[in-house]
């Protein structure tokens, strides 16, 4: 996880306490450090992914909600709002899911060199508290993409209301992946060597890849047909937006199962269950 101490200086850096990390990192054996170290860095890349893909979509909102400005555009105030409200809430729940996936990968995967063996009980809450911040996060983040689409769909113009029905699209989208997704982590944990279990994975990724791509290029070739000096403006933004998110999309799933992977690998569950094909 992101370490809070890098973003400040010597002066105010709690010195005693990170003296104090560093001796006790100092008397664990050198598997227990390498294996927290790995751990920590696949989580920060996670984190980093989550952030920078939030980062993408709130510079893009503040470049469309400028050109509406600009134009003094009478609802460039309210998508404005819509944007802050979606950024700030994608931003806790991605990170939540986050924490409710590395809380469930600890609990079922202890590591080896610790003398501990798999809780069920510990195992179950853990998997129930990652449903929930899974489906929790879909669900708001397609309760704010409506808010956007129903800014859109306020004068009722045709290509406006074809936009406002693509974002609903992405958002319910959204909320599936983000359910869809949780399962499928869980069923491979299960059983990673299950074939069935790659292979969902696998599915639920391209299928949101696919779903977002497309309804994204639908969004930017309204804005490009658009008789609208706004609507022309809109299109490049909209354009670059969704490379990038195909990017970042990738770099989320790859991250996920190179965590995976690692968990298991380290872990003490039977050799025969935590092999990779």
């Amino acid at each position: 996880m992101v370490n809070n101490l890098e973003h400040l200086s010597d002066e105010e850096a709690p010195n005693s306490a990170a003296s104090d990390w560093d001796v006790l990192s100092s008397e664990k054996p050198i598997e227990e450090r390498e294996y927290e170290q790995n751990e920590r860095s696949l989580q920060d890349e996670l984190y980093s992914t989550v952030d920078g893909r939030v980062n993408t979509i709130s510079n893009v909102g503040q470049e469309l909600c400028s050109i509406m400005k600009d134009a003094d555009h009478p609802f460039s105030k309210r998508l404005e709002e819509n944007f802050d409200g979606f950024i700030s809430s994608k931003r806790l729940t991605g990170r939540a899911t986050l924490e409710g996936l590395f809380a469930y990968a600890n609990a079922m995967f202890p590591p080896a060199f610790k003398n501990e063996v798999r809780d069920i009980e510990k195992v179950e809450d853990a998997r129930d508290l990652f449903r929930q911040s899974a489906r929790r996060e879909g669900t708001q983040t397609a309760d704010k993409i409506d808010e956007i689409a129903k800014t859109f769909s306020v004068d009722g113009s045709k290509n406006d209301l074809m936009i406002a029905s693509c974002l609903r699209n992405i958002g319910d989208d959204s909320e599936n992946y983000a359910v869809r997704l949780a399962e499928a982590v869980i069923s491979y944990s299960e059983n990673p060597n299950d074939e069935d279990n790659r292979k969902k994975l696998n599915l639920v990724q391209s299928d949101h890849e696919g779903a977002l791509t497309t309804t994204f290029f639908r969004i930017a070739e309204t804005f490009d047909s658009s008789n609208t000096e706004i609507g022309k403006k809109m299109f490049d933004p909209t354009s670059a937006l969704i490379g990038t998110l195909a990017v970042s999309t990738d770099e989320y799933y790859d991250g996920i199962v190179k965590y995976l992977r690692f968990k298991i690998k380290n872990s003490r569950i039977p050799l025969e269950n935590q092999s990779e094909k």
